[in-house]
């Protein structure tokens, strides 16, 4: 076997060899840079994860009739004593429980620790990380999945008003949509509902290729005409470090998407809903005529945003959302 005596090759050839290697490292970077960055990033909530959770189990000390059901299934952060409770779905499309991106949005408002009790609450494919890591599921067992996350926000909602609280309910983004099912399927008895850069009718053109697993996301013309357009994985913030997730969550996201909440809401009361959309939103698109037209018929408070998706979230929290929950 021939050996390689580095000291005798020219200078051209290890050069040559160095830009080879550099150019390896460059390509493996890019393509698992964001599998290194999650990994990480997973690896921390798992530890903020530990710590809310210990602190819950001091929390939940002060709601000793709070039902087996729910128990288990939120995460109890800051003030146990405070009348206002503010009831959390995570936005992030992953599989285990995000607890500190609310209290960032919450920090934007301006709104102390001291005065809230916030609460996160799982959802179904929180409680079942290895499964939804390693099996794929049916559109079936999406569809299951999505009742009992449904059905674990309604009993948390309803523990918590049980208690004479004043209750706020804030879904942002990627799981607004177990917001509007649960107005669709369970009885109205929040202060509010808060839906931020979410759809009533999700284009068909969307959800069908996100239940194949095809991301989609949206540009606009020149007349503000929306043009739907491939998105990679990072583009539609699905860029996890696993692919069998990522096609769970897709089919989670896809089975509750196609609903078309315009009929379904129909004859709910909606007074108590605040809805937030962005002019330019990238992720959903802006909301449609129809869809503006039927939500202050049912008497929603809707605030639009000159902005991207991103754009609306930060403004809305930073000029509205204080006011919204202390002065109603």
């Amino acid at each position: 076997m021939t050996k390689i005596v580095f000291w005798k090759l020219s200078k051209k050839s290890l050069i040559i060899i160095f830009l080879l290697i550099l150019a390896w490292v460059w390509y493996y970077v890019s393509q698992n840079y964001q599998s290194f960055v999650m990994n990480l990033y997973s690896k921390y909530q798992n530890i903020e994860n530990q710590k809310f959770e210990t602190n819950s189990k001091e929390i939940i000390k002060n709601f000793n009739d709070i039902p087996e059901s729910i128990k288990n299934k939120v995460v109890l952060v800051w003030n146990p004593k405070s009348n206002i409770i503010i009831i959390n779905t995570q936005w992030w499309p992953v599989n285990f429980l995000v607890t500190d991106e609310v209290a960032w949005i919450l920090w934007e408002a301006n709104i102390s620790r001291k005065n809230v009790l916030l609460v996160d609450v799982h959802q179904c494919q929180t409680l079942q990380t290895k499964k939804f890591e390693t099996k794929e599921i049916s559109f079936e067992e999406a569809k299951e999945c999505d009742k009992k996350s449904v059905e674990f926000l309604a009993k948390t909602v309803e523990y918590f008003k049980s208690k004479n609280k004043k209750v706020y309910v804030l879904w942002i983004s990627f799981w607004a949509f177990i917001a509007q099912d649960l107005l669709a399927n369970y009885p109205n008895i929040a202060n509010k509902y808060i839906i931020e850069v979410w759809r009533l009718a999700m284009p068909k053109e969307v959800w069908k290729e996100f239940s194949k697993w095809n991301y989609v996301g949206f540009e606009y013309d020149k007349k503000w005409n929306k043009i739907i357009i491939p998105f990679n994985s990072e583009q539609a913030w699905m860029w996890w470090w696993n692919s069998i997730w990522d096609k769970n969550s897709s089919k989670l996201a896809a089975w509750l998407w196609y609903k078309r909440f315009i009929e379904l809401l129909k004859d709910k009361n909606l007074e108590n809903v605040v809805y937030v959309y962005g002019n330019r939103d990238e992720q959903v698109w802006r909301l449609s005529k129809k869809e503006i037209e039927f939500l202050k018929s049912k008497k929603v408070q809707v605030y639009e945003f000159d902005g991207s998706h991103s754009d609306a979230i930060d403004a809305f929290s930073e000029k509205f959302l204080k006011n919204i929950i202390f002065n109603n």
